[in-house]
């Protein structure tokens, strides 16, 4: 028996032992060293020594570990990629069986069916948009793995004590901005790219030139949510001139740049009063 046929027999089994454990009430998994990081380590390490474990694959997985709370939806990990539509659900469950079958393992949780769910836990957003939350044991791995890229794993940051206050401070101050670089980015993938203020769209102006080309506004100020991720819902996406005029909205000397709707509504009432004259 060769290496791929005796993948496919231990696939088999792990499917009959996990679907009669499922009727049974037993345990989720088949075999404990799955649910392990250095198991899930061990098997993308083996891929990509036999050329199963593309840059794509590997692009995908770090952004999915970057993103706030480790957790994207389908259309999110497509924009971030630079995809259309939701191809990210056909690549992320083709490199979800590879490593299943690496690991001769399916999850008895796979109640939806897809082997997209040996990398992620997922679940609905308030929108009803399906998520992605990577498996801690997965993100575990990439850690142990130490890929180049990976940022925000366990070790990255300083041990107390090393190198001076204002080096340290420095090395913080530069964390914080590479967090807030990249929430800025999955916000705008998860709002789209036209204006929440004026529902001006670049790429209707501009054409290809202007696709994909929107700016980031805090509703909530980074001193404020230091302590923890960001999520898409802080930002706002706004073109290039209501950004600019939030921040003087209603008085430049007392603005409300946190007040998105009373800013929206401003522009529909000037429009309104403006058609009517």
């Amino acid at each position: 028996m060769n290496l791929t046929e005796a993948i496919a027999t231990n696939v088999r089994r792990a499917r009959h032992a996990n679907d009669w454990r499922r009727r049974e009430g037993g345990a989720r998994w088949l075999n404990p060293k799955c649910r392990r990081p250095r198991g899930f380590a061990s098997a993308l390490a083996s891929m990509e020594a036999a050329g199963r474990l593309s840059d794509v694959d590997r692009k995908m997985l770090i952004l999915h570990y970057d993103a706030p709370r480790r957790t994207l939806t389908t259309r999110q990990v497509s924009a971030l990629m630079g995809w259309g539509g939701q191809t990210a659900n056909q690549l992320y469950g083709r490199l979800a069986r590879h490593v299943s079958e690496q690991l001769a393992w399916v999850p008895a949780d796979r109640s939806d069916g897809y082997y997209v769910s040996v990398l992620i836990v997922g679940d609905r957003d308030p929108q009803g948009a399906f998520e992605w939350r990577m498996r801690p044991q997965l993100a575990q791995a990439l850690e142990l793995l130490k890929w180049p890229g990976l940022k925000g794993s366990v070790g990255s940051e300083p041990t107390q004590g090393t190198g001076s206050i204002t080096e340290r401070r420095r090395y913080a101050w530069q964390l914080r901005l590479e967090r807030d670089s990249r929430a800025a980015e999955f916000a705008k993938a998860h709002h789209g790219y036209k204006c929440q203020a004026c529902l001006m769209s670049f790429s209707d102006m501009y054409g290809d030139i202007g696709a994909e080309f929107i700016e980031a506004h805090h509703i909530v100020p980074l001193s404020d949510i230091e302590e923890r991720d960001y999520t898409p819902d802080d930002f706002a996406v706004l073109c290039s001139n209501c950004h600019r005029m939030i921040h003087r909205w209603p008085d430049p000397d007392k603005p409300r740049p946190w007040d998105i709707d009373g800013f929206r509504g401003m522009i529909q009432a000037r429009r309104k009063k403006t058609k009517l004259g």
